[in-house]
């Protein structure tokens, strides 16, 4: 008897594991879709003349995009902590509801003040979503055992972001053509859709962050422990960070740089469409030019693409050299994959959104203070100032940071080898 009750006991224990494993499964899966419905930005391939439709000028969208940057710098770090504490599932629902608000705003808006209102609408939205989608990858497939897996899952999201991005994109210059607002309201549709997706995911296993201390106290402990006790993170940090800042400047400074080189509107899409299917394209290959170059010299690779696409733009403003463009594409896929591949694997679970926040809130913090100065540049000198600064900034600070992480990581793996060493006699 007490065996037969046993046998059913470890059958129960199977089948509830069996269930397990398709219920964290099934998240891989949808969490694919929910970066597939994100990327649908059916206004974001003509977003600056969209607004210059509404009689606002490449110095007020930098400038929108700064108070947005600078809304996303204090909520980046507190959504990445109730993430660690309350669940990556929570936040990532809270996070589909703002976006479907934020838009659903910007749908009905005609002014700077409601274009504002929406940014920051969309800004809580994102701090909640940023860190927590990577974090539920990452822990959903450690809770599998499958953490190998994360450059090729990781890859894949990025692949299907993009390509929903490049279809929506081509679709919405065409639309704008036709009913102008109707692009927004598409994108309002998509995201609508991500909240029941949300809803459907299960929270994996993960060592939980204690918040005993207080909010406060433990943001505080986790971010100076990052930025002084754990030099390879930080710089791991500031130089995805950068490279990120350099490809979002890009974005908004080369649809200016479009219109200018006399691309028609209603190619826009087009446009967007092949850029975007190029960082997908590039973020797929990550894994095999990582493993060819090795990480040191892909970085390379970025850096040198990043100040070739400025200075070409800065040199060339014909519709011929539209094509330089796809460097910056590259770049984005390349650094979306490899830099969070090396930075979840330096990061211990309990706190690991709040830290990809931080990373976040880096490049805001970088990009607030240029962004009004670009836009400066642009609107009373020429845009091509705006893109030869980026051109001299970018590359050599990345560098720097660089050098900085080689050195880093080259000096920790000399004490690692003379403490085994000094351990052995």
């Amino acid at each position: 008897m007490s065996n037969k009750l046993k046998e059913i006991t470890l059958e129960e224990v199977d089948a509830l594991s069996e269930s397990r494993r398709k219920q964290l499964q099934s998240n891989i899966g949808k969490l694919k879709l929910l970066y597939f419905l994100r990327g649908a930005g059916f206004v974001v391939a003509v977003f600056v003349p969209y607004l210059n439709g509404f009689g606002i000028s490449l110095s007020e969208v930098l400038i929108l995009q700064a108070i947005f940057g600078a809304a996303l710098c204090i909520l980046e770090i507190p959504s990445g902590y109730y993430s660690d504490v309350y669940g990556r599932k929570n936040a990532l629902v809270i996070g589909s509801i703002g976006l479907t608000l934020g838009f659903a705003i910007y749908s009905i808006s005609s002014g700077f003040l409601g274009f504002l209102i929406g940014e920051l609408v969309l800004a809580i939205a994102i701090s909640f979503i940023s860190g927590a989608d990577t974090a539920m990858t990452w822990d959903t497939l450690a809770e599998l055992g499958q953490e190998y897996e994360f450059r090729r899952v990781k890859s894949s999201q990025s692949f299907h972001m993009n390509l929903s991005a490049g279809i929506a994109g081509c679709l919405g210059s065409w639309i704008l053509q036709h009913v102008w607002r109707l692009p927004v309201l598409l994108e309002t549709a998509c995201y609508a859709l991500t909240i029941p997706l949300a809803l459907s995911l299960v929270e994996p296993a993960r060592v939980k962050l204690s918040n005993k201390r207080g909010v406060f106290r433990g943001i505080f402990d986790i971010v100076s422990e990052t930025t002084t006790l754990q030099p390879l993170v930080r710089q791991t940090i500031l130089l995805s960070a950068l490279v990120a800042v350099s490809t979002l400047a890009a974005f908004w400074l080369t649809q200016s740089w479009q219109l200018e080189a006399g691309l028609p509107i209603a190619a826009f899409g087009i446009a967007y469409a092949v850029l975007r299917m190029a960082v997908a394209v590039s973020s797929l290959l990550s894994n095999r030019i990582v493993e060819t170059l090795g990480y040191y010299r892909m970085v390379g690779l970025c850096i040198a693409l990043v100040a070739v696409g400025y200075l070409v733009t800065a040199g060339f403003q014909v519709i011929w050299a539209i094509p330089v463009l796809i460097c910056f594409s590259i770049v984005r896929g390349l650094g979306i994959v490899v830099f969070s591949e090396k930075l979840n694997d330096l990061l211990p679970s309990d706190r690991r959104s709040t830290i990809l926040s931080l990373e976040s809130l880096i490049c805001r913090l970088m990009f607030v203070p240029l962004a009004p100065i670009l836009g400066h540049l642009a609107d009373e000198l020429a845009l091509k100032w705006a893109l030869l600064l980026c051109a001299g900034l970018f590359p050599v600070t990345a560098g720097f940071l660089v050098f900085l992480s080689w050195k880093i990581e080259t000096d920790s793996a000399k004490d690692t080898v003379l403490a085994g060493q000094t351990a052995e006699v």
